[in-house]
């Protein structure tokens, strides 16, 4: 598990004093952070066999403590094996061990921007209303302050707990306001020390959050990690954006997204994500972003924090860079110009993304398509009229998707449009209105009468157009009168 080149998880391979062989340390910079089963009772020691070096120890009270290598850590690396792979055991040591510590370990500040789903530690040096000192961020707004969830029921979170983003989604109860939930400047937060800044990869998807190209999605190419801090070169549609500061990102995850569960109950395994949420109950129209939870289906479906994902690079890179074929794009078709089409918004996943596309996705709304799309207006958005709030939104075509469900409990016919070819390849109906009926929806191919023809298609090649009337008093509600002529 690594949490990045100056903040590492180890092990020991000669004896440094009283490290031995095998034991598993925290890397902070030149620091090594261990803990012990057992009370420890020297001071000062130093490495067996390398006594030209320094090994500054500090034993603290309790089971966390640490070594200060006076040594280029170039030189320590022949001491200490980096980026080794926790078990659960030593996991819940360490767990365990933080809960009863008073977080005197430094977390590195110029990791990535903090955001909902971030897990966190506030200093002792900072004001608190509550006894607990970490836990993870579950909403920032614009003004830079942070609601952190510590505790429930003034109990501390359990990292490794099934039923740990339900503990952060759960109310509040009022005699345990003051314990379970801070709110505090972001600026006075540090990313958790056993779970270090989040980790920007290359190849991984970021937005940009502040900034002269705030809002703008992208693709890491590049991480130049000797600037401190960081600096990324980030790719928009084949556009390079450079010198972009690591603090002012934040990772993106899509529904689709396949991903490898980095901490927690479910490490090590890999999945796709189902869907993101936001981790804390918000006002009807507002929407979490970057969303700060996601539900993972590994070998059964979970929840977890976003901190605790990394990008599946290997597979990330075939679902970001396959390539859009605009001629093939499913509103590029003439017959379906000034008809109305039911859509879903898909998640933005390049260019400059607002807070109203972003409150938009994952909503459902209609469109009226004025011209076919082409290659010379494929990037122009669109006019979206959305179901709930926001109710109007342009987006572009690339991010619209066509629609086809329809409600569970309704009877009767429900009017759709042709947007495809039939199972023979004919496209004469593309265009056209048709009804469907909700008894026989889900049978595919399924076969519709158009202006007394009948023909068989596809699921792919129709579209809910639920925002028209269609004679049929069955669906609508006004009645038989005042209704469109089909075309």
């Amino acid at each position: 598990m690594s949490l990045g080149e100056h903040h590492q998880w180890g092990r020991v391979r000669t004896q440094l004093g009283c490290l031995q062989p095998g034991q598993l340390v925290l890397r902070v910079d030149n620091e090594l952070w261990f803990t012990d089963t057992a009370p420890l009772e020297t001071a000062t020691c130093f490495a067996s066999g390398l006594d030209h070096y320094n090994l500054e120890f500090l034993f603290r009270p309790g089971r966390l403590h640490s070594v200060k290598l006076d040594v280029d850590f170039a030189i320590a690396s022949e001491w200490v094996q980096m980026n080794v792979a926790l078990s659960p055991r030593e996991l819940a040591q360490w767990e365990e061990v933080d809960q009863s510590c008073i977080h005197a370990i430094p977390a590195l500040a110029d990791g990535p921007k903090l955001v909902a789903g971030c897990r966190v530690f506030l200093p002792l040096s900072r004001p608190s209303t509550s006894p607990f000192r970490s836990g993870i961020i579950v909403d920032t707004d614009v003004k830079g302050l942070c609601r952190v969830r510590v505790s429930y029921n003034s109990k501390l979170l359990n990292m490794l707990s099934s039923s740990l983003v339900d503990d952060l989604l759960s109310p509040i109860e009022d005699q345990h306001e003051d314990n379970d939930e801070i709110v505090v400047d972001i600026r006075h937060l540090r990313p958790h020390y056993l779970t270090g800044p989040a980790e920007i990869q290359p190849g991984g998807r970021v937005v940009i959050l502040s900034g002269q190209h705030r809002g703008r999605v992208g693709i890491v190419e590049r991480i130049q990690s000797a600037w401190r801090p960081a600096v990324l070169t980030i790719t928009d549609n084949q556009v390079a954006i450079t010198n972009v500061p690591v603090c002012h990102v934040a990772r993106l995850f899509f529904p689709g997204d396949p991903v490898v569960v980095n901490y927690g109950l479910h490490r090590g395994k890999r999945g796709t994500i189902q869907s993101t949420f936001a981790l804390k109950h918000l006002e009807d129209g507002l929407q979490q972003f970057p969303p700060g939870g996601a539900q993972v289906l590994v070998d059964q479906v979970v929840d977890v924090p976003t901190q605790f994902l990394l990008f599946d690079i290997p597979a990330m890179n075939f679902v970001i860079r396959t390539p859009v074929n605009v001629e093939e794009h499913w509103l590029g078709r003439p017959g379906l110009v000034g008809k109305r089409l039911d859509v879903r918004v898909l998640p933005i996943q390049r260019g400059r993304i607002s807070a109203t596309q972003a409150r938009a996705v994952g909503k459902e709304g209609f469109i009226i398509l004025s011209t076919p799309v082409t290659a010379n207006n494929f990037d122009v958005a669109l006019d979206v009229e959305l179901d709930s709030k926001p109710w109007q939104v342009r987006i572009r075509p690339e991010w619209l998707q066509p629609i086809l469900d329809i409600p569970g409990d309704f009877q009767g016919q429900w009017p759709v449009v042709v947007i495809g070819k039939d199972v023979q390849g004919r496209d004469d109906f593309m265009g056209k209105y048709a009804t469907i009926d909700a008894g026989g929806y889900g049978t595919w191919p399924v076969q519709l009468v158009i202006s007394g023809a009948r023909a068989w298609f596809p699921r792919g090649s129709l579209c809910r157009a639920s925002h028209i009337n269609l004679p049929f008093a069955a669906w609508s509600p006004l009645g038989t009168a005042g209704y469109k002529q089909l075309p």
